[in-house]
């Protein structure tokens, strides 16, 4: 968990104020960041499609490490490099898609092994409420001292917690694999083409990277840095809208149950709904705040039913005994195969239209959502007749 939480800070550095950066150093151009993104998870698509039989024979723990050894490297080249780095978005893209694959994979399949289905909602809800302090906390931090001094230092002190979040893993002790058993995602697809539960999973990550975990996060950095200029104030209204997904964090916790998902996910819907027609009619800083706050609580609960449904499948009887690493490397490439293709929407509108086509694109981005929102209740609806 403590490793987790500070992966989480680099986390927001990379997926917010490093975007920023590149924004503010490209002149603005959605296009360049587009780009990027699309390298980026292009690369996390590559890495889940090669890695998995490394993943197979044991060697999760060594892949995790190998994750946060890229992340230090592509950070210490970004620090070296300063505004030069702008010339070199595909290597820094590339580096950053593969730590970002690396650990996320491996850390789902250890996440999955470990936790059974009856503590799954209390798991993801307590981590999620730990981090969502480490959320709060660690943008106000970084926006300051983006703000009064330079990106080089704040890279700095980033290598060094991961440094000691490699130091961390020492302390990991994973089970070694019981059989030898080749990695096969064309055996694992023939044997589950069939299951709808698997198929709906699947269908429901697509529109994930699609909507909220694609463009969408990009797309409010963005709006904070042209609306409100300075990164100290983009780390001021990311940790607010952190806190409200804490408090969501927090409620999910305490009352979220399989029985209440359908209606967990149609109130968070029609509150992203509200939201994202007001600032379309009317984009401006009163608008926008509002819509962030209703997409923050809205896009909480999405990703936390997701999360569950999605630990929750890789124990089903078709996949647990044999096919969990096939699962999850489908499911990364079903997930960023959405991201991509966000993404290349959103190069599509900017190059055609600029910058202020966004907010039809936000619009654009809730019908992905509602697809999302669909697939997570048939979903669910499947896994509450599943015999576990």
């Amino acid at each position: 968990m403590t490793a987790d939480c500070l992966n989480t800070i680099t986390n927001i550095f990379i997926t917010t104020f490093l975007v920023a950066y590149f924004f503010k150093t490209a002149d603005q151009n959605v296009w360049a960041i587009s780009a990027y993104f699309m390298m980026f998870y292009g690369a996390v698509f590559f890495l889940a499609s090669v890695s998995g039989n490394t993943i197979k024979r044991g060697y999760r723990l060594f892949l995790y490490r190998i994750g946060i050894i890229t992340n230090f490297v592509a950070l210490a080249l970004i620090m070296i490099l300063k505004e030069d780095v702008i010339n070199y978005l595909p290597l820094s893209a590339i580096l950053l898609g593969s730590a970002t694959a690396l650990k996320t994979f491996t850390w789902n399949l250890m996440v999955s092994e470990n936790i059974s289905r009856a503590k799954m909602i209390s798991f993801r809800g307590v981590l999620n409420t730990i981090k969502g302090g480490v959320k709060i906390l660690s943008p106000v931090m970084l926006g300051y001292f983006l703000t009064v001094d330079s990106i080089s230092k704040t890279i700095l002190f980033l290598l060094s917690l991961m440094l000691f979040e490699l130091f961390l893993t020492i302390r990991f002790r994973l089970p070694k694999p019981k059989r030898r058993v080749k990695f096969s995602l064309w055996r694992y697809y023939k044997r589950t083409r069939k299951d709808k539960i698997i198929n709906n999973l699947y269908r429901m990550e697509f529109f994930n990277g699609l909507s909220l975990i694609g463009s969408l996060n990009a797309i409010v950095t963005l709006y904070i840095v042209y609306l409100f200029k300075t990164d100290f104030k983009l780390g001021i209204i990311t940790a607010v809208f952190n806190f409200v997904a804490l408090l969501t964090n927090l409620l999910f916790a305490k009352y979220g149950s399989y029985t209440k998902f359908t209606s967990l996910i149609s109130w968070s819907f029609l509150m992203a709904f509200v939201g994202t027609v007001l600032f379309v009619i009317s984009p401006d800083k009163g608008t926008f705040i509002f819509y962030n706050f209703c997409c923050a609580s809205a896009v909480k609960l999405f990703d936390l039913t997701a999360e569950v449904n999605m630990f929750n499948t890789a124990n089903i009887q078709a996949i647990r005994r044999r096919f969990r690493t096939e699962y999850f490397a489908l499911r990364e490439m079903f997930l960023n195969i959405g991201r991509i293709v966000s993404f290349a929407i959103l190069l599509i509108f900017s190059s055609l239209w600029g910058f202020g086509s966004l907010k039809y694109f936000i619009l654009l981005l809730l019908l992905f959502w509602f697809g999302m929102g669909l697939n997570a209740f048939l979903l669910n609806k499947k896994l509450l007749k599943e015999e576990w």
